[in-house]
């Protein structure tokens, strides 16, 4: 097989079809899938180069030790986008393209309770923009 001749185009193409399988997912069973924007192609580019470069590491740093595969602390976990999606034993944490209505920015932000992290100081108001933005963009 040989190397594609244009690789951003391929990645660009690659990257609308992933964004509109895992964007078009169901939340839960009982929910109807949630609607795509018009620029969901370019906000999963941005929300895929800030996962690697600000989220995963927030989540690995503050989240995953309680909200992990070994441990998940409120049926919660944060190992993969499914077990993100899926919520945890209180319902739904993220409201796909709705970063500041999400549950799991308000816990973090400390405006619901119960506040998270629970044990420690809270995530830097930069933290909680990040992770907002890059729910935002779905």
């Amino acid at each position: 097989m040989t190397a594609p001749q244009h690789p951003q185009r391929f990645f660009g193409h690659f990257a609308v079809f992933l964004g509109l399988l895992v964007g078009a997912q169901r939340l839960t069973g009982a929910e109807p899938p949630v609607p795509l924007p018009a620029d969901h192609a370019e906000r999963f580019t941005r929300g895929l180069g800030q996962f690697q470069k600000e989220i995963r590491p927030l989540l690995t740093t503050h989240c995953l030790k309680c909200h992990g595969d070994e441990k998940t602390q409120g049926e919660f976990s944060l190992a993969t986008r499914e077990d993100l999606l899926r919520g945890g034993a209180d319902g739904p944490a993220v409201r796909l393209f709705d970063g500041p209505g999400s549950r799991l920015v308000k816990l973090v932000a400390h405006t619901e309770k119960p506040h998270m992290p629970s044990k420690g100081d809270p995530l830097p108001e930069a933290s909680v923009r990040a992770l907002s933005e890059w729910i935002h963009n779905g």
